[in-house]
């Protein structure tokens, strides 16, 4: 169990032996795993296990001590396998292995240095090797593996390994994101509710039987509570919605 108090310290404890809850860290804002910090000042460290070479400031297969990777960090998402970092200045960075082709690069290369995918990114998430980027303007953008956004009966050659190499725009004028394993959805700036991906539980709440292109679902929209297979919408007049 990692976590961050007020204070900015970063601590470990293991839950399952009740034991004391140890300092890892000070001056730390935000943090990915144990893996991957952010300080107060903005600045990227990371340290653990490196054989893909996501500490890539180090030739080490195991990092013990935190070093520092970037600076004018705004948050990030990194595994033992990549990273993703976001800047203040809305550049979003990759680096690591690229599974399904999931850094954005227009290939399925790995990369050891960060690489630029976006600018004026405002905020990203990152789900099943997936990636959606909402920029400053309103626009968002995917790319990554989208296998199992289509539906089952797609999940047949040549269609199986779908790899969306870089990044392309999915729609426009949003101020919010959300992804599941096998969808994606987005607020737009009116409060209506678009979705894209599979289907197959009801889980878009429309009746098409899936799309990779974005539909209007329901307006007025307050609030979206998300599930793999289900959702759930409050409205601004506080009505619910579940499907």
């Amino acid at each position: 169990c990692i976590f961050v108090n007020a204070d900015g310290i970063l601590w470990e404890m293991n839950y399952k032996t009740d034991e004391v809850p140890f300092i890892l860290e000070k001056d730390i804002s935000k943090v990915s795993g144990s893996m991957f910090v952010i300080r107060s000042d903005g600045s990227l460290w990371g340290k653990g296990p490196n054989k893909n070479g996501v500490i890539y400031v180090s030739a080490d297969e195991m990092v013990t001590e935190y070093v520092k990777l970037l600076d004018n960090v705004k948050s990030v998402y990194g595994t033992t396998e990549f990273v993703f970092a976001l800047k203040e200045n809305g550049e979003l960075y990759s680096w690591g292995l690229n599974p399904g082709a999931c850094l954005g690069t227009g290939d399925l290369e790995s990369r050891y240095q960060p690489t630029l995918i976006l600018d004026d990114v405002k905020e990203f998430e990152w789900n099943n090797f997936r990636v959606l980027a909402l920029k400053n303007d309103g626009s968002v953008w995917r790319w990554g593996n989208t296998r199992y956004i289509v539906q089952a009966e797609q999940r047949t050659p040549p269609n199986y390994n779908l790899h969306q190499k870089k990044p392309e725009k999915m729609i426009g004028s949003i101020k919010k994101i959300i992804m599941q394993e096998t969808y994606d959805m987005a607020i737009d700036n009116e409060n209506n509710l678009w979705a894209w991906g599979n289907n197959s539980w009801g889980q878009l709440g429309s009746a098409i039987a899936g799309s990779d292109k974005p539909t209007l679902i329901i307006g007025n929209v307050k609030e979206v509570y998300t599930s793999n297979t289900n959702s759930t919408v409050v409205t601004n007049d506080g009505e619910l919605y579940i499907w």
